[in-house]
Order: C-alpha cells, then structure tokens, then sequence
C-alpha cells in the first residue's frame, strides 16, 4: 500500500509542479567544416580557417583569361558545311612570352561531314593549351592523347611575322575534343591546369623596338622572352574562386553550409536565373565528370555548386506546388463548381 500523500499546515495537498513536456535544448550544431578556401594557401593563417567578408570574381571572361594566360589573343574558327577541321591554326601574339603547343576545337559532337553532313557551318570553341601539362592535370583518353604530339623537354613554338595579315602569329596545331558542355569547359581548363595561380591581364600595349616591322597599336612586346612563369602571382587567385563562377556571390557567404546556401539562391534568384545556373552548372559537372581534373578541390567545388543549385530549383518547385495547391484550395471554397444541370 502506498504512503499517504502529505498535507499542508492548512489540510490541503501540495501544490503539483508542472515539468516541461520537451526535453532540454541541445546545443547549436557545429559549422561544417569547408573542404576548401577562397583564399592562396600561402596567404591564409595556419591556426585557423578564412572565410572572407567579400567575394568577388578575379576576372571577367573565363575563355579571354584562358587565351591571355598564354599571351595570344581570342580567336574563332568558323567550320563551312562538309568541311572538317583544319590541321593547323595561325593565332595572333599579344606579347612573346611562354606560348601553347595546340589549341583545342570543343564541340559536343565529332565532326564528321562525310558521314553526317551538316547544313549549317560549325563554331567550335577554341582553347590553347600545352599539351604536356593538359595531359598530367586531367585523366581522360582525350588528355593523355594530347601528350604524344609533343616530345618532353622540346622547345615551345616561335611566333613569327605573317606579311599576309602584317601581324605576329604562332601557328599551332589543332585537336579536336568532345565535351558534354563546350560553354563551360574554357573555364574549367583554366582553373583544371592552374593557370589562375599566376594569371595576370594584359590591359596596354607596349611600343615595339627599333626597327620591328610591328605596329605602334600592335600588343606584342618584342623585348621579353619566352618562360613560362614571369608573371606575379595575384592576391586572389586561389582555386575556390572558382566558386563565383558557378553560384551567385550572396550564396558563396553562406559557405559551407549547403542547405543555406540552397535557400538563399532560391531566395534571390528568379526562375529564369536558377534555370541558367541549373544548365551551366549541370554541364560544368559532366565536364569535369568526362575530363576527370586531378585537382581535388576542383571536383569539391563542381559538386557543391551542382548539388546546390538542384536544392534550390527543388526548393523552388515545392514552393510553387505548395502555393498553388492552396490557391485552387481558396478558390474551390470561394468559388464552388457549378451542381450538375
């Protein structure tokens, strides 16, 4: 038999205390640990992880970066139906420094005019390279094939003086490549074969030197030499920039979180942008799915910035689905259907 309850001096029971149902409050979740930077390693402190305040892109035109990294200008190839590639390729000179061995012709499907004539001309998207560091930078059969053109330790190509178009060209050698999205693969050559590190732009020309048939307008600097790393190194070019290319920069604050940042470009973007990010996103992450980059980070940044972006167009479609449902839902109580006649 239980012991009776007591009472109070004045006969009554104690009064009863009233416990909380919920269970007490766990502690904040820990910050993700990020498996990246935005900041060169030799810049950021050893103790602790930099998360900038502003983000912002180290340049304009990934594919002009990608050309003026190798000191040529931006060229175009215009392929005539039932034609095929050209062999070769004279591309002008911005200045005689370290040059590309062979320049790429991306399309995202072979061209092969006997078999499947086209009706209307080809504009593959051409990016310089050297083949020798294309090759050890990424793994695919396209990479590795474009090593055997070139013999290790030979010299890099001489610009010389084409009288024809009275400017200096180089004449390279042209591969054909195969990419799921040839939009974004400039961008992620550029970054794949670390040309960001020591990436500098060339704003003005120099006047050429005494009696060079070039130009005083002409960009080619006959008084440098040909090396290959005579540019400085700029502040913020580390390889999580690459970042700004992929997402919108409010999203990057929100770094690492992903939900976060899923929410914020669903946030911030409209349908037509989220579209855009989908696609180009999507097809960077085939790019470097098919041309297999060695650089780890690369890969990290790829498949966030690719999962984010589903997570926002899923956030997005939900929304839309909720809001709808709930219109018809107020409209089938405001406006009931018609009673059948």
């Amino acid at each position: 038999m239980p012991p009776p309850r007591p009472r109070s001096l004045y006969g009554h029971s104690p009064p009863l205390v009233l416990r909380r149902l919920c269970p007490d409050p766990r502690p904040l979740p820990v910050r993700p640990v990020p498996s990246f930077d935005f900041v060169p390693a030799q810049t950021a402190p050893s103790s602790s992880r930099v998360y900038p305040g502003t983000v912002e892109k180290p340049f304009t035109d990934p594919h002009e970066a990608l050309w003026h990294s190798y000191n040529v200008a931006e060229h175009s190839l215009e392929i005539a139906p039932g034609k095929t590639l050209p062999e070769e390729l004279n591309v002008p000179v911005l200045r005689d420094a370290h040059m590309p061995t062979h320049v790429l012709a991306i399309t995202d499907a072979p061209v092969l005019p006997r078999l499947y004539p086209d009706p209307a001309p080809i504009y593959p998207i051409l990016a310089p390279i050297n083949a020798e560091v294309f090759a050890t930078k990424f793994s695919n059969d396209v990479a590795q094939l474009s090593s055997q053109y070139t013999t290790p330790g030979s010299l890099m190509p001489v610009p010389h003086w084409d009288e024809t178009t009275r400017t200096q060209v180089v004449r390279l050698p042209v591969l054909p490549l195969v990419a799921p999205h040839p939009a974004s693969l400039p961008l992620l050559i550029f970054y794949g074969m670390g040309l960001h590190h020591d990436y500098e732009p060339i704003f003005s020309s120099q006047p050429s030197s005494p009696g060079s048939p070039l130009s005083d307008h002409s960009q080619f600097r006959p008084s440098s030499r040909r090396r290959s790393h005579e540019t400085t190194p700029l502040a913020g070019s580390s390889t999580g920039l690459l970042a700004t290319y992929l997402l919108p920069l409010p999203v990057i604050e929100e770094y690492p979180a992903a939900t976060a940042m899923a929410e914020k470009m669903c946030d911030i973007c409209t349908d037509e942008e989220l579209v855009y990010y989908a696609e180009y996103n999507r097809g960077f992450w085939r790019n470097v799915l098919s041309l297999a980059p060695t650089d780890t980070d690369i890969i990290d940044i790829a498949r966030l910035a690719w999962n984010v972006t589903k997570e926002a167009r899923w956030i997005r479609g939900r929304f839309q689905d909720t809001f709808t449902d709930g219109v018809r839902s107020w409209a089938s109580l405001t406006h009931p259907p018609p009673s059948p006649t």
